[in-house]
Order: C-alpha cells, then sequence, then structure tokens
C-alpha cells in the first residue's frame, strides 16, 4: 500500500513538469513565433519543443524513477502501455494551448472592433485623433505609442502597424478607419496600402508619370509608391514636417 501512494506521488509530479514545461515552451513561442506571421516555423518549433521535447522529458522522468526503485524501465509494461497514453496526452496539452492561442487572438479582434465602433461615434466636428493604438501580437494586447509608430500596411490577412524597431503587430481597424483618427501633420496615406509617420521617410525619388518612390525605415518589402494624384500633397507634407 505505500508504494501504491509513492507510485502516484510520483506520477503526479512528473505530470506537473510536464505539464509545467509545455505550458513554459507554448508561452516562449507565442511571443517570438506568431502563428499567423511565423507559420512554417512555428509548426516545425510546436512538433519538436512543445511535443517531442517533452515527450522526451517525460521518458527520462519516468526511466529515473524505475530507476530509484532498482527497476529498468525496459523490464516494465511502462513503455508497452502506459507511455503511449503520456504521449497522446502532452499532444491533447498542446491543443489545447493552440486552441487558447486562438481564441485570445478572436477575443482581441472582438474588443478591437469594440474600441472601433467606440471610435466611429465620435461626434463631427471634434478632433478624433489618438495618443496610442491598442495592437496584437500573439495573445498579447499592447499599447503602441504614436512616436514608436513607423507605418500601417495591410497585409496578407490583417491590416498590420510596425514599429520603428521593426516589430510587427496586427490591428483590426481598415486602413481608412486608421487615417480618420490619426494626426494629418504626423502620419501620411501613401497609397490604398499604406499609411506612413513623418519618423519612417527616410527620402523620396520621382519616378514617371509624376509618381514618387518613397524610402522609409523600418523597410517595407514592397515598395512604397505615391501616385501622381497624392505626389503633390505629399511633397507638401514632407516638407512641412522636415
Amino acid at each position: 500500500m505505500p508504494y501504491y501512494y509513492v507510485s502516484v506521488l510520483g506520477s503526479a509530479i512528473i505530470a506537473f513538469l510536464v505539464i509545467s514545461l509545455v505550458r513554459y515552451i507554448s508561452i516562449l513561442l507565442d511571443r517570438r513565433f506568431d502563428w499567423k506571421e511565423r507559420t512554417p516555423e512555428r509548426i516545425a518549433l510546436q512538433v519538436c519543443a512543445g511535443i517531442a521535447m517533452p515527450i522526451i522529458a517525460a521518458f527520462l522522468l519516468a526511466n529515473f524513477y524505475f530507476m530509484y526503485f532498482g527497476i529498468d524501465i525496459h523490464e516494465t509494461l511502462y513503455l508497452q502501455y502506459d507511455f503511449p497514453f503520456v504521449a497522446i496526452f502532452i499532444v491533447a496539452i498542446n491543443g489545447y494551448y493552440i486552441a487558447y492561442y486562438f481564441y485570445s487572438r478572436y477575443e482581441d479582434l472582438s474588443s478591437g472592433l469594440a474600441d472601433k465602433m467606440d471610435n466611429s461615434e465620435v461626434p463631427d466636428g471634434e478632433a478624433k485623433t489618438v495618443q496610442t493604438f491598442i495592437v496584437s501580437k500573439g495573445t498579447r494586447r499592447i499599447a503602441i505609442p504614436l512616436q514608436q509608430i513607423g507605418y500601417f500596411f495591410r497585409g496578407e490577412s490583417f491590416n498590420m502597424l510596425r514599429s520603428t524597431e521593426g516589430e510587427d503587430f496586427m490591428v483590426p481597424q481598415t486602413l481608412e478607419e486608421i487615417e480618420q483618427i490619426l494626426p494629418e501633420v504626423a502620419f501620411f496615406r501613401a497609397n490604398r496600402r499604406v499609411i506612413v509617420s513623418r519618423t519612417a521617410c527616410r527620402f523620396f525619388e520621382p519616378l514617371e508619370h509624376n509618381k514618387l518612390r518613397l524610402e522609409v525605415s523600418p523597410p517595407l518589402k514592397e515598395d512604397v509608391v505615391i501616385s501622381q494624384k497624392r505626389s503633390r500633397s505629399f511633397r507638401d507634407w514632407f516638407a512641412a514636417t522636415f
């Protein structure tokens, strides 16, 4: 009977350590390898670090437990009957944290849409400017001051904010809605896909048909081209702010 309680205690300790390891790895990956932005890397790391590593850790802990009592784990039925359930349990924990991540992302989007509705209710004639933007990064909600915003751009699935440090965040508003609440002296709608801040503008150069190519920092993958229709306004804005 005493051995039964020791066995239960040992199993509980191993389970706690494995769950804690999976949780720590999932949180770390959420911060550094966002599912949406770095999907291939995240899948590979989730399998390797989130599943394979805890399974190996569970085996080593169980082996240490049996060795403590002078038993060879290969001479027991643990690997045949118990260990497969441990592996399934670890996969299930990973599934829980992945589901929690996407649920949190959904909550962030819902909260962002609520903020967007609040902005739309500001009476005409009143200032509709913000001092910070609430953005999403994995499961985190972060306030970014205007001074730290490089530009907004239209991504593959979401609109994004890129900070002056080059870090990307998701925003729920459309670029049209963002444009309405930004101070015009500090931000300019370069084209349908980009809103730039004056701190991000390095220089511009002429293109054919009176268009302009704007060099921004941090760099953007695609060229920021300002149309002929907007080029005069941009030149005036650029001259007034620099």
